[in-house]
């Protein structure tokens, strides 16, 4: 990383990976840390992603429970900030338009909306965006979690603050589309107070403008068709490429079950257990999603081995395989608000059932 990127001083990289690094910084203004993520702009899919959050973080008023972001740099030869509108987000719009990487746009020095310094010369190692965002110190919730012992009041005041955070991205019509542990972030305060729980990464997420919404339709009916997202938290529908915002409430189920099952999986490509509900078949594990799409009569059911009879009716609510039948974010909030007075102690089973005709009925039960 440039260590002349004012006014930050780089500390250390957190993560890295196909986009770019993150790194960890403090600020040279007041001594407060920050998490600054670089970005290729070798590949106008990069910037795009990296545009897309920028968008979506900009628009959005303070929430506590999702990552805050502080500014923008480019890169290309010299360092300047960035804001949303201006010539140089408007030139990597162009970017992602034209599919070209940043240095073949035509424009000449002499009225280069990009930058004094761009030209035909500048290396693509050069050519980066920087977002300056929210520390959190806790690193990722699926790291989180699984770094400590299951504890039910943990999992019942990150799983409202989810909720909550859904259900404030919905009514500001934002949906994310890649909620899982790994883009949840977790917040560590120094006097003691309870963790908290920000939902980040919101590259992939789509705001549905109020000129898209027309007034009989609100965004639980908005229509989406790019699949996107992460596999083992993505809704039927999405699979199939038509799908609403109830593809999040499908996902935080999900993510549900896996917070409070601390099922697992081993990831190769990031080398990592991550917390995922999946169906194994053999020696596959089959995204939940993805089984229900490939058969629609499969039986996902979940189940609890404590009393919270309530809890277990909402979870299984919000993985319903007919995203109608999903709860709304507003009223799963409000509901999970409630249920999650009591301690739910779950564990997980799997069981096979025959059909009243013969043929053998897959019954897949989280219990």
């Amino acid at each position: 990383m440039d260590p002349d990127l004012e006014p930050y001083q780089v500390l250390d990289e957190l993560g890295s990976g196909s986009f770019g690094v993150v790194y960890s910084a403090v600020s040279l203004k007041n001594s407060k840390h920050y998490a600054i993520k670089k970005i290729k702009c070798t590949n106008p899919e990069n910037i795009e992603i990296a545009l897309q959050e920028m968008w979506t973080l900009t628009r959005l008023t303070d929430h506590p429970n999702i990552v805050k972001m502080i500014e923008c740099y480019l890169q290309n030869g010299g360092i300047h900030r960035v804001k949303h509108g201006e010539d140089d987000y408007l030139c990597l719009v162009e970017v992602c338009l034209k599919g070209k990487t940043y240095h073949q746009l035509p424009f000449s020095n002499s009225h280069n909306p990009c930058g004094k310094q761009l030209g035909p010369n500048i290396p693509h190692s050069q050519l980066n965006l920087w977002l300056v965002m929210e520390y959190c110190n806790g690193g990722t919730m699926n790291d989180y979690l699984l770094e400590r012992d299951p504890d039910p009041e943990t999992n019942a005041r990150f799983m409202t603050q989810l909720s909550g955070a859904v259900s404030f991205l919905h009514n500001n019509n934002v949906v994310h589309r890649d909620l899982k542990p790994d883009n949840v972030l977790v917040c560590q305060p120094v006097n003691g107070d309870p963790p908290l729980v920000k939902i980040g990464d919101f590259g992939l997420s789509k705001i549905c403008n109020a000129s898209n919404l027309s007034h009989n339709t609100d965004i639980n009916t908005y229509q989406m068709n790019s699949a996107c997202g992460s596999d083992y938290f993505m809704a039927p529908e999405v699979f199939e490429g038509s799908y609403t915002a109830k593809a999040d409430i499908f996902a935080l189920g999900m993510i549900f079950c896996s917070m409070m099952e601390r099922t697992t999986c081993y990831d190769k490509e990031s080398n990592k257990l991550l917390l995922v509900t999946c169906i194994t078949n053999g020696k596959e594990n089959v995204p939940v999603g993805k089984a229900l799409q490939d058969d629609p009569k499969l039986t996902f059911e979940v189940l609890k081995c404590g009393r919270n009879n309530r809890l277990k009716t909402l979870v299984q609510s919000m993985v319903a395989i007919n995203p109608d039948e999903r709860p709304a974010a507003d009223e799963l909030h409000k509901k999970l608000q409630d249920v999650v007075k009591r301690q739910p102690g779950w564990t997980v089973c799997v069981t096979s059932q025959r059909s009243s005709r013969g043929k053998r009925k897959r019954r897949y039960t989280v219990s």
